[in-house]
């Protein structure tokens, strides 16, 4: 691994802040900080693809991203991989709407993770293998609490809502319509707000967020003129 790339650690416990520094260190990565909290990181040396690897435990609660905020609207291009202490769908859910390239539980064997790491300074995201249980599970789940899932993740009215479900079942406007008693006009409003906040580009898209909220798309307005229909 080029040793050009640089990499922080934010990590509380002291003994795991020193192991992930040294495990870095032998497979060839840069450790240009080593803190304990956010508040003594430098954010002056986060540059360029710089993978800050921050412990969820350092506030107290793996799903509290909030102090993330300000260290990615300095750093935009830093990769943040988030160490939780046990994997949890929703709050992974989270973590990469926040922006995060990898959430990588504790309990990892070291070979697992130092892979991950190497995949996180190729460009890649990455999840642990308890993401593929995860999803076997929410493939299983009723419709409706997959969309309310998602309406919260991206901030969906209850039509959007009820609209993102008719979506997923597979429903043109003209039956959504006569579902939920509004006008064709009226759905096609609330699926264009519908693509904007998850940012897709058409029905498919939305209905697979839906049921599979890691899956990533690239945003393209050109094609939502036919998927609206």
């Amino acid at each position: 691994m080029d040793c050009s790339i640089l990499t922080s650690l934010v990590v509380k416990n002291a003994l795991t802040r020193e192991g992930l520094k040294r495990i870095l260190i032998d497979n060839g990565f840069g450790v240009a900080q080593a803190t304990a909290s956010l508040d003594e990181l430098d954010v002056d040396q986060v540059n360029g693809a710089h993978i800050v690897l921050y412990d969820g435990a350092v506030r107290g609660s793996d799903c509290d991203l909030d102090p993330l905020a300000s260290l990615m609207t300095a750093a935009p291009e830093c990769r943040v991989v988030l160490l939780v202490e046990s994997f949890d769908f929703d709050r992974m859910n989270r973590a990469f709407a926040a922006g995060v390239y990898g959430y990588i539980p504790q309990n990892i064997p070291y070979q697992s993770f130092l892979v991950m790491i190497q995949l996180v300074a190729l460009g890649e995201k990455v999840a642990p293998s308890e993401l593929i249980d995860s999803l076997s599970d929410r493939q299983a789940m009723p419709v409706e609490r997959q969309t309310t899932d998602v309406a919260a993740l991206y901030g969906l009215v209850e039509r959007d809502r009820e609209i993102l479900e008719c979506l997923v079942m597979g429903m043109p406007n003209k039956i959504i319509s006569r579902r939920l008693g509004v006008s064709e006009a009226t759905v096609k409003l609330h699926v264009k707000t519908i693509f904007r906040k998850m940012s897709v580009n058409n029905r498919t898209q939305a209905a697979m967020m839906a049921r599979f909220p890691m899956l990533p798309f690239e945003s393209d307005a050109g094609a939502n003129g036919e998927a609206l229909r």
